[in-house]
């Protein structure tokens, strides 16, 4: 295998998609997707017909990643209707424990303990 600058800097591309796509962001699937742009006419012009192969792979695989990743503009749903409002107890030293954690405004029926 010989390294050229041409392959030298379309490597550095995908790498440039690998550290977003493990931090979890979107952005470097399409990052991703992209290179595959200059990779196929790289392959092309370079008359590698393997790596043409692998490139046809990878295009499904970066949009359904894309597609998969979370989207940081809409948070999840909540299937309690609502969020939980935690009930701190300050305690001495560095933090708070949680005493317990319900949906704002749930309330049981009935006359109940409070938790120890």
């Amino acid at each position: 295998m010989t390294l050229t600058p041409g392959s030298a800097l379309l490597a550095l591309l995908n790498l440039a998609s690998a550290a977003p796509i493990a931090e979890r962001h979107r952005a470097g699937w399409l990052v991703a997707l992209a290179a595959q742009i200059p990779w196929t006419w790289y392959d092309l012009r370079t008359r590698q017909p393997g790596f043409l192969l692998l490139t046809l792979i990878y295009v499904p695989v970066y949009v359904r990643g894309w597609r998969k990743a979370p989207n940081p503009a809409r948070p999840p749903l909540s299937t309690a209707g609502g969020s939980p409002a935690a009930k701190t107890a300050n305690t001495p030293g560095n933090g708070a424990t949680v005493t317990s954690a319900e949906p704002i405004g749930f309330e049981l029926a009935g006359d109940y303990p409070a938790p120890p």
